[in-house]
């Protein structure tokens, strides 16, 4: 089988869960003998200082609803690799909806893997103005508008235009095979917004090659919390700060972002010395922070749709402590790996990392059941047989239109 494999990076030079995603399926898929190529399109828009032109800005714009490039380039990819399938991850804003027409015209089956709610909210991410907000599930959108969700207003009406034509016209949902949601929660969150359920299959991402280095450490020699991430405050910076302040073990920051100078700013003036800040990490050193820690603290203030730190903590018999909403706490309740906390409620994150911290047995008794779920549900070649048999059906329903 041959499969094209197209993604839209996103602005700026941050790491990309759905960039690893891609790189694992597309290995898998390699090993189980298919032919794939990929296309990873980023938009070059700034100077040599990182600031975006007058004219970058007009062409994204104009881009975000129809892109002629990028539909000429697709058209001539599919005509020289000749996929059986192409399976797209994200699209919106920078590909536009001409990707899928340019697919649609060759006559291949598309698949899309939804890993945010592009199609739904302007933000992309259920955030909004430092809190969730999923107001936009179930109807148009317009509150991505009214709010300035998305850059502000322009950005926001576009993509708001953009959404409303590609749903309310049929033509998203007639030209995508199917949809593969990365979590229960995703499904929910589409089939509520009148996407058909037919079409939504959900596939977890599987988990990076951890290696049998990593074994899990005994609970004598665990010690603190740590949070991997992006700095910011909808990942929840704000609770960890409040953490910091508040326990004395070590407190293992790994990621950059926004708010990472704020963060050793704050540090610095608490004499926080207990504080460790990694910044940018190998995959090698996040999973040996993770397996050395009492529990991982994941208190995402936005709907994270699956969240790849949490199965890798759950995988080291690590417990986690999350937010109750979107993707964190479909992980944790399926896999009874940790303890989901509102998001707002910076003393109940508090009690439950002081819980693991001052409680060995309990981090060996929620450690080993996500290390269980993890095994049971989300191993590599279960997925990837998975994601093989989506395509195989979608390769069959175009066969059978044609006839």
């Amino acid at each position: 089988m041959k499969v094209l494999i197209v993604q839209s990076q996103g602005l700026g030079d941050l790491p990309s869960g759905e960039i690893t995603v891609i790189t694992q399926e597309k290995a898998t898929l390699l090993e189980l003998g298919h032919q794939v190529d990929t296309f990873i399109y980023s938009p070059e828009n700034t100077n040599k200082k990182g600031l975006m032109s007058i004219f970058a800005k007009m062409k994204i714009a104009y881009s975000i609803l129809w892109s002629f490039s990028s539909y000429k380039q697709l058209k001539q990819l599919i005509e020289t690799h000749k996929p059986d399938v192409v399976h797209f991850h994200t699209i919106m804003p920078f590909l536009s909806l001409s990707v899928l027409k340019a697919a649609r015209r060759k006559g291949v089956p598309i698949i899309q893997t939804l890993h945010n709610f592009r199609w739904l909210c302007v933000e992309g991410g259920f955030y909004r103005h430092g809190m969730y907000c999923n107001r936009c599930t179930g109807n148009t959108g317009w509150n991505g508008v009214r709010f300035r969700c998305s850059r502000g207003l322009q950005a926001s009406v576009l993509l708001f235009l953009v959404n409303v034509v590609a749903r309310k016209s049929g033509f998203l949902v007639s030209s995508v095979s199917k949809f593969i949601a990365v979590s229960d929660y995703v499904k929910r969150e589409y089939v509520q917004s009148g996407f058909p359920e037919s079409k939504l299959v959900v596939k977890n991402n599987a988990l990076p090659e951890m290696g049998s280095r990593f074994q899990v450490h005994n609970k004598s020699q665990r010690t603190g919390i740590a949070f991997v991430g992006r700095i910011s405050t909808a990942k929840g910076i704000q609770v960890i700060r409040y953490l910091i302040s508040r326990i004395e073990q070590p407190v293992h920051i790994v990621g950059n972002g926004p708010e990472l100078d704020q963060l050793e700013r704050f540090c610095e003036q608490g004499s926080y010395s207990h504080v460790k800040l990694w910044s940018k990490q190998s995959h090698e050193a996040v999973l040996n922070i993770l397996s050395g820690v009492c529990c991982s603290v994941i208190p995402s203030q936005c709907g994270e749709t699956f969240s790849l730190v949490a199965s890798e903590s759950l995988a080291l018999g690590t417990p986690i402590v999350g937010s109750n909403i979107g993707g964190v706490k479909s992980m944790i309740d399926r896999s009874d790996g940790g303890i989901t906390v509102d998001p707002r409620d910076y003393d109940g994150f508090l009690g439950a990392v002081k819980m693991f911290l001052s409680s060995p047995e309990k981090v060996v008794e929620y450690g080993e059941r996500g290390r269980y779920f993890v095994n049971k549900e989300l191993p590599k070649e279960k997925l990837a047989v998975q994601l093989e048999n989506i395509y195989l059906e979608a390769i069959r329903e175009n066969e059978e239109k044609k006839c």
